[in-house]
């Protein structure tokens, strides 16, 4: 009777300690811009809201609301391309190549055209759909009419490219 509860145990034992695969899931590869939204809150008691930035008429837009659109902060639905590659380089749209720092949840792309930078963080990420979230930035600027100090991010929505 020992004997056969110690094969039981033993056999038990064994199929416990089975290694169980993890998925693990990466940015690298080539992803395509499926939807954006801008999440923006007005200083003081005001709620967070949410804008799409691409309406039925509407396939192009820019993340930063000071009017400074630089190519990496233009976006357009289905069209703009992120490549990024194992060693950190980051290509946009096929055309124009930066430099990352990256870690498992951020990735600062550099230099724009203005000699500074991009920050963007991961949202979520599957096999074939990533998130990234830009930065949050506080600054004052007129949004539909109303001048006050606002702070805000775009939320970029990908999908990645077979």
């Amino acid at each position: 009777m020992k004997k056969l509860f110690f094969i039981l145990f033993l056999f038990i034992s064994l199929i416990g300690c089975q290694k169980e695969e993890l998925r693990t899931h990466t940015s690298v590869g080539e992803w395509r811009l499926a939807d954006a939204s801008l999440y923006i809150k007005r200083w003081g008691n005001y709620p967070l809201r949410r804008y799409a930035y691409f309406k039925e008429d509407q396939t192009e837009n820019c993340v930063d609301l000071n009017g400074n659109c630089f190519y990496l902060d233009i976006i357009e639905k289905y069209k703009t391309k992120w490549t990024l590659l194992q060693d950190g380089t980051f290509i946009l749209n096929d055309t124009l190549v930066y430099e990352t720092q990256c870690n498992a949840w951020s990735m600062r792309v550099y230099p724009i055209e203005n000699g500074s930078s991009r920050v963007y963080i991961v949202d979520s990420i599957a096999d074939d759909y990533m998130v990234w979230l830009t930065s949050e930035r506080e600054q004052a600027l007129n949004f539909y009419g109303i001048y006050d100090n606002y702070t805000y991010y775009s939320k970029l929505e990908f999908i990645r490219m077979k």
